[in-house]
């Protein structure tokens, strides 16, 4: 198959789905296939407020079912290569968030 991709052929990346479900909210078509919006919930979780989530929207961590397969050190070091040091924020808030996001009842 040399890397060509069927336009039928299910999109292996996140959000993007074949254009037949069209009864998936805040979809958006773009041709043959449909986007799938996912919404930031993470200020949903306790010590996570807006600027938090979009620090972390901004390294790729949107949504609590992301945030809840990280690793505490390795976020806190991708947001302060991001950011620089970041006022109030550790290690162990991180972890904080982390196991808020795993407790989590959708």
């Amino acid at each position: 198959m040399n890397g060509e991709r069927h336009a039928d052929a299910p999109s292996k990346v996140a959000g993007i789905r074949p254009s037949g479900h069209a009864d998936l909210p805040g979809k958006q078509s773009i041709g043959r296939t449909t986007v799938v919006a996912v919404e930031n919930d993470l200020a949903e979780l306790k010590g996570i407020g807006p600027k938090h989530a979009a620090m972390l929207k901004e390294i790729g961590v949107d949504s609590i079912k992301e945030l809840r397969h990280r690793n505490a050190a390795k976020l806190k070091e991708m947001i302060e290569t991001r950011h620089g040091k970041v006022v109030g924020l550790s290690e162990k808030a991180v972890e904080g968030w982390i196991e808020a996001a795993k407790t989590h009842e959708a």
